[in-house]
């Protein structure tokens, strides 16, 4: 049997000179950036580049369906720009640039193994959600894995920013359930930092976003407006 590839990718928008960037806290992961904005990326450091016309990777859902059907290996890891990777169980602690390549390759491997589509890390950093070193169901936050023999799922950009939500709730429809470690995370800016989908983030995008995912998923999607927290209602 052909040896499964894998590798990090990183879409990244005007976040060259972040004080945080993910790229500080991996051995190695590509940055995948629009055109205009190449250069400046390698004026900050990053010369691990996957330079792509800006009108083909112009918004968060165009990026990440392009990284997902242009990218050549078999499993990939896409992973927020403006973090790094802690371990959380009952603490916390940061992990090493080896320990954080390591980990995301293991995850590739249990998803090959089992032969699963989709993984992602939790949404929420604190202690007390550490439960169990898995779950197969959850919120999703800014590290995602894609298993391209098993994944099913199509970004949804209607969804707009519960597009990921809509991934997963497309692969438990598709594979019955997805990969989730609790026992790691990324932890990053949330809505404060420039760049990003923070550029064009507006409350009418969120809220049709969310009125529009609630009608695609009926019961198996729910929205709490008060806590401004998703959930998916689905028994795993």
């Amino acid at each position: 049997m052909k040896e499964k590839t894998f590798n990090v990718y990183v879409p990244s928008y005007k976040r060259y000179d972040d004080k945080v960037r993910i790229y500080d806290h991996l051995e190695y992961c590509t940055y995948v950036v629009r055109e205009s904005e190449a250069d400046l990326y390698r004026q900050f450091g990053i010369d691990k580049l996957w330079v792509v016309p800006d009108k083909l990777i112009d918004n968060i859902h165009k990026v990440h369906q392009y990284i997902i059907d242009e990218s050549p290996e078999d499993i990939i890891c896409i992973i927020d720009d403006d973090g790094k990777l802690i371990y959380r169980t009952e603490t916390t602690r940061d992990m090493t640039p080896e320990e954080g390549s390591m980990e995301l390759e293991r995850i590739a491997v249990m998803m090959d193994d089992l032969g699963l589509g989709y993984a992602c890390t939790d949404a929420v950093p604190a202690p007390y959600y550490y439960v169990s070193e898995f779950v197969f169901k959850g919120m999703c936050g800014g590290c995602k894995w894609v298993n391209k023999e098993k994944f099913k799922a199509k970004v949804d950009p209607y969804c707009y920013y519960n597009f990921d939500l809509d991934l997963e709730l497309q692969e438990l429809l598709h594979n019955r359930i997805v990969l989730k470690p609790l026992y790691f995370i990324d932890i990053g800016g949330q809505d404060t930092n420039k760049g990003g989908s923070n550029v064009d983030k507006n409350k009418e995008k969120r809220m049709s976003g969310i009125e529009y995912t609630k009608k695609k998923w009926g019961k198996y999607f729910g929205y709490n407006y008060e806590n401004n927290k998703a959930r998916i209602n689905v028994n795993r």
